[in-house]
């Protein structure tokens, strides 16, 4: 059997720092026990088959949690004395009821201030949400004003869309009309030429004769 004397000191006493070593040495199947010095210390006899586990104990009760604050851990290998449980060895009973009730106090003006920060942050978080919110609201704006403008934009772009069918049938009309004064121009041609055509043959024809009485006079 191995056993180890533990000195723990820092904040160690009346803030339920022997509770907490009782209920690592459940966890760990060790007997011993566990009491407060004069000095503000707190002494703890631990004893196991296993110097493997009682160097996890001592691991387990180097805590900082609540009000508790361990700051040196001093350890001697001492005789096993043959502890069957765990014990936590209290005082006088007054006076561990008085430690109880300092303990309590202290730890509730702890969770006090501790409410108060909770408290001070949750406001800070209500003003984020509420400046989150506000901007919500301005961006929801911002979208409505722009959905009326594209509104506006897409009744411009159906009245500029009717006007361009009416440009392209106005000049699907023009089309046809150079196409038909194209054809007017073309049948003119046809025209002027079959009639010019025989009176330029008799106008030669009259040029020839008078060459030929010229040359004879």
């Amino acid at each position: 059997m191995k056993a180890y004397r533990i000195i723990v000191s820092g904040n160690v006493q009346k803030v339920g720092y022997r509770n907490l070593v009782a209920k690592a040495a459940a966890e760990l199947d060790i007997n011993g026990c566990v009491r407060n010095l004069a000095d503000k210390t707190v002494e703890i006899v631990a004893e196991h088959e296993s110097e493997g586990v009682l160097n996890q104990f001592v691991e387990k009760i180097k805590v900082r949690w609540g009000l508790i604050r361990v700051q040196m851990v001093g350890i001697e290998s001492v005789p096993a004395s043959g502890h069957e449980t765990f014990e936590i060895v209290r005082g006088d009973a007054l006076n561990e009821i008085l430690e109880s009730m300092d303990f309590g106090a202290t730890y509730l003006s702890s969770m006090d201030g501790k409410l108060d920060k909770i408290d001070g942050k949750l406001d800070k978080i209500d003003g984020r949400l509420g400046s989150m919110d506000g901007k919500l609201d301005n961006m929801g704006g911002q979208l409505s004003n722009i959905d009326g403008k594209l509104d506006k934009i897409d009744g411009k772009l159906d009245k500029i869309d009717g006007r361009l069918g009416s440009m392209d049938g106005k000049l699907d009309d023009i089309n046809e009309g150079v196409n038909g004064v194209n054809t007017s121009i073309t049948d003119l041609s046809v025209d002027l030429r079959t009639y010019l055509e025989p009176k330029f043959q008799r106008l030669e024809k009259e040029i020839e004769k008078i060459k030929i009485k010229l040359h004879m006079a």
